[in-house]
């Protein structure tokens, strides 16, 4: 069985394993209402990745790292501190917005 989604909503986590990168065939990770400061370069062979939910995060930037992963969207909701480079933002693989726009989008 390959694993192409994975849901830690609430975990409380300050940090990824490393060993997240392993999940090559990853499509879908959720990390909303977690604790996350940075996202590891870990993420960066996930290459399979579409969708990545970050809502309600400690995050402060996101890495134009990003940008590597194909077709992946990022949905980044209650962050009010976080940063976005104006490369990731004129990708189009940042949304931003109120959780209705976001469940019409996905």
């Amino acid at each position: 069985m390959i694993l192409t989604g994975l849901d830690l909503y609430d975990e409380n986590l300050t940090a990824l394993p490393p060993q997240i990168g392993v999940l090559k065939k990853l499509e879908k990770l959720s990390l909303r209402w977690n604790k996350l400061q940075t996202l590891p370069p870990e993420l960066d062979p996930l290459t399979n990745l579409e969708r990545l939910w970050l809502k309600n995060n400690q995050l402060q930037t996101l890495p134009d790292t990003l940008l590597d992963i194909p077709n992946v969207r990022v949905y980044v909701l209650c962050n009010p501190d976080l940063q976005v480079s104006d490369a990731l933002r004129e990708s189009g693989k940042f949304v931003l917005g109120n959780t209705q726009r976001v469940l019409k989008i996905v």
